[in-house]
């Protein structure tokens, strides 16, 4: 309900650039119900990698945390923090905004790595996006009857995607690990240990 306030529309950008944790999962879905696209960014890249991404997506909002206000606050006209977006919430807004469904809309944009030069954005539909999740659904989750997929990799990347949806559509548990528990394979060894 925020986004809309603001003037995000269906078929719009919006960045999304908060570190590895529940803010990814409320960021990104909040995005799609106001039939908005997301540009994921890394809290971790260079600003002038990220204002590039947004930049070239035309992205007027940026959705991001406190911690990272200061860095960058300036690559949109509106940059918010989610922790206070979700402070300020009517809590009497109990209805789903009505945003009619397209799948050939644009779900996401994901960007290269940009080694050969400048980095290329990938524009995924939703019709794209449900097959791919669909089909991780059916052979990640059925076939080999693996229940619980963390979110280890970062949303600026496809094994993001999976990781992120995935659990969602089967009704499971979205485990969400820090960048911390992923850089170090002890905490990871053990995160897998204890869900078989």
């Amino acid at each position: 309900h925020r986004l809309l306030d603001l003037g995000v529309v269906s078929g719009a950008y919006v960045g999304v650039g908060v570190d590895q944790g529940p803010d990814t999962a409320v960021a990104i879905l909040s995005v799609l119900k106001a039939g908005a696209a997301y540009v994921p960014v890394s809290t971790a890249d260079p600003v002038d990698r990220v204002a590039y991404q947004l930049r070239d997506t035309g992205a007027k909002v940026l959705l991001t945390q406190c911690r990272h206000l200061e860095r960058l606050g300036s690559l949109c006209p509106h940059t918010l923090a989610v922790a206070e977006v979700a402070q300020s919430v009517d809590l009497a807004i109990a209805q789903n905004p009505e945003i009619p469904a397209d799948p050939d809309r644009t779900a996401y944009v994901l960007y290269t790595s940009g080694s050969s030069g400048r980095p290329k954005g990938v524009a995924v539909s939703h019709r794209s996006l449900a097959y791919y999740v669909h089909w991780h659904r059916d052979h990640l989750f059925v076939e080999s009857g693996h229940l619980d997929l963390p979110l280890s990799s970062s949303v600026c990347f496809a094994a993001g995607v999976t990781q992120l949806y995935t659990p969602l559509v089967v009704g499971r548990t979205l485990h969400i690990l820090s960048r911390e528990t992923v850089k170090n394979p002890a905490d990871l060894f053990d995160w897998y240990r204890d869900h078989p």
